[in-house]
């Protein structure tokens, strides 16, 4: 399983895990044992409000 499926696997699935990487993505990626770089971070920002979007217009919960 590839980092990034790691992490939106248990953002999708833990409400508690999304809010902290849309608050805190560096501390939430420690959390499933990836590596923060830079580069990670400037594109979970991108992948969590688009997350955030998609789930809205889906109709379901938003915890980001």
């Amino acid at each position: 399983m590839s980092d990034l499926h790691k992490v939106l696997t248990k953002a999708l699935n833990d409400p508690k895990f999304a809010v902290s990487l849309k608050n805190d993505p560096a501390d939430a990626l420690k959390q499933v044992g990836v590596d923060s770089t830079p580069e990670k971070l400037a594109a979970l920002k991108d992948t969590v409000n688009s997350l955030g979007h998609a789930q809205h217009v889906f109709g379901g919960p938003h915890p980001y």
